[in-house]
């Protein structure tokens, strides 16, 4: 059995080499870096998209029998009250 054991962690056949795996790895992590980069600065745009849509969104109506102009002011029903 040890004979065996020796004989399979001697056996180079299928071995790639210290250098070649240090540049698929390095190539990994540049690849990443600017893929991830990347992403961040698309996610902090489509943000800002989302954000100027909510503050440009207008609930104005006007139908036969009533109608209501969004003014963009607050809601007079919400009281916000802050402890002292």
């Amino acid at each position: 059995m040890t004979k065996a054991l020796w004989q399979l962690l001697q056996d180079e056949r299928g071995a790639v080499s210290p250098m070649a795996l240090i540049l698929v790895i390095t190539l990994l992590a540049l690849g990443a870096t600017v893929g991830l980069t990347s992403l961040r600065d698309q996610l902090v745009q489509e943000f800002g998209d989302v954000a100027q849509a909510l503050e440009n969104i207008d609930q104005s109506f006007s139908s036969a029998t009533s109608s209501f102009a969004d003014g963009g002011a607050p809601a007079s029903c919400l009281s916000i009250n802050n402890p002292p």
